[in-house]
């Protein structure tokens, strides 16, 4: 009777334990946010919160707007807790595109803008080649700041289909950006881990493979950001500057 006893209690205790689990993946995931496919019908978004949202179903769009004010013009936008593939696009309120992150599978994408104009800002979130997941919800958290946010956690990113080298590395008076495989018109800017910009921008044209010499002598010994970026893509390379 004891072994009867105990193989019957162990699935009895699974199936309250799968029972549970179901009730709070529903309940953390309800999206509240629809309609929110387009600028009009915009969730709004307060700095500082978690809000949440639901790609559901293949082609759905999540646009969240938030303010950007004077005394607080530098902006970090994070999407989190990703179910699948998704990407994210910050557009200013005249509908221009100023930020893009399409990290590849489930890794946070972040867009950094630093020195932004006053005024509404829009956050888009959809999947990448049509992705979604009718269960799980995204997080996605805007800040803003006084001090300047750092760029690519001031590490190598690429989120793009073009690709940035930078040579020689270190470097001490000059250095050549290799960009290969720009497909639209971009632009080269260089940044201190800080998130402020210290030299750009510089325009690059669409090209199979362009070098760009840029002069380092005036910037102090550190770690700097290489960042070259279109409408749609962008590319971080660090660089070491020595003295």
């Amino acid at each position: 009777m004891k072994r009867i006893t105990t193989l019957i209690a162990q699935p009895v205790t699974l199936a309250l334990l799968l029972i549970s689990y179901t009730a709070v993946r529903a309940q953390n995931c309800s999206d509240l946010n629809e309609p929110n496919n387009n600028y009009t019908q915009a969730t709004p978004i307060t700095p500082g919160d978690n809000d949440h949202g639901l790609i559901n179903p293949t082609g759905d769009v999540d646009v969240f707007s938030f303010n950007v004010t004077q005394d607080a013009p530098n902006v970090r936008v994070v999407l989190s807790n990703l179910p699948t593939n998704y990407d994210l696009k910050l557009y200013q309120s005249n509908g221009q595109q100023v930020g893009v992150s399409k990290h590849r599978g489930k890794t946070n994408d972040t867009i950094v803008k630093n020195n932004t104009a006053a005024g509404t800002y829009y956050a888009r979130v959809y999947g990448n080649n049509g992705k979604f997941d009718p269960d799980y919800c995204f997080v996605i958290k805007v800040n803003t700041s006084n001090v300047p946010y750092k760029h690519a956690a001031e590490n190598d990113q690429t989120t793009s289909g073009f690709t940035v080298s930078v040579y020689p590395n270190p470097a001490t008076s000059a250095a050549i950006i290799l960009a290969e495989g720009i497909s639209a018109d971009a632009v080269l800017s260089v940044f201190d881990l800080s998130g402020r910009k210290v030299m750009g921008d510089i325009s690059l044209s669409p090209q199979a493979i362009q070098e760009t010499p840029i002069d380092v002598s005036a910037l102090p010994a550190g770690t700097y950001l290489i960042r070259v970026e279109s409408l749609t893509e962008v590319a971080v390379k660090k660089i070491l500057i020595q003295r």
